[in-house]
């Protein structure tokens, strides 16, 4: 289903152009339904089609399908995405962002109380605080195609024996591996690594270039944890 970021039509959204926004309109229905959470509105080119309600830690994003009355719904904690949603009904919408931000379900219990949320492949590992093993687990029983990532297979599996790695998220970049801190991707805050040919490996900058230095797969695995040492004793970006 395909977003619009433009003013909601009569014939879809008579309620939202009532409104004036859907930050107003999703409100509306959240003061009706007794909430005292109310939406914002991002600073977008065109936030009248858009929305974010937020709570602590946890947050959740409001847009509108294309040609179809529907609204879309994601649901986040801790900046991870753990579930969507889509209703044509407001009130709905109002009620299942109340069980998210105010009663703060566990994912589990959110898709018990609402079956027509589909969490994603993190909400369990997160809800079990197994989110950074389970990625790594994830990433190991990943097929990759030899002709797009080399031999970046063999690199990962010795990557995810060093303590030093273990602990942080892997994640994938196009054709490259990284890691991150914290529990959701978040690209370019430490090096990566790409296949440099036959059981050879690249420690290169996000963005390509420069690249640092290659070697076998422990050799690229001791360079790449060197250079997230370095990085936090400085702050490097």
């Amino acid at each position: 289903m395909s977003v619009v970021l433009c003013w909601p039509s009569d014939e879809h959204y008579p309620d939202v152009v009532a409104a004036g926004s859907l930050a107003a309109a999703v409100s509306d229905a959240l003061l009706q339904a007794g909430s005292p959470l109310r939406a914002s509105e991002p600073s977008v080119a065109v936030p009248t089609a858009y929305a974010r309600v937020a709570r602590g830690v946890r947050f959740s994003q409001i847009s509108l399908a294309r040609d179809v009355r529907l609204f879309l719904v994601d649901f986040w904690a801790d900046r991870v995405y753990l579930a969507k949603h889509s209703s044509a009904s407001l009130p709905d919408v109002a009620g299942v962002l109340s069980s998210w931000l105010t009663d703060e379900l566990q994912p589990s219990d959110f898709i018990a109380r609402h079956p027509s949320v589909h969490l994603t492949d993190r909400a369990l590992s997160y809800e079990r605080g197994t989110l950074i093993p389970d990625a790594w687990k994830r990433l190991l029983q990943r097929p990759l195609d030899k002709g797009v990532y080399g031999d970046l297979y063999h690199f990962i599996a010795v990557a995810s024996e060093h303590p030093a790695l273990r602990v942080l998220l892997p994640y994938m970049s196009l054709w490259r591996f990284s890691v991150c801190r914290g529990q959701t991707p978040r690209p370019g805050d430490y090096p990566c690594v790409e296949a440099a040919g036959p059981g050879r490996f690249a420690v290169v900058d996000y963005r390509g270039r420069p690249v640092y230095a290659e070697g076998d797969a422990n050799e690229a695995v001791k360079l790449l944890v060197a250079m997230i040492a370095e990085r936090d004793r400085t702050g490097e970006e």
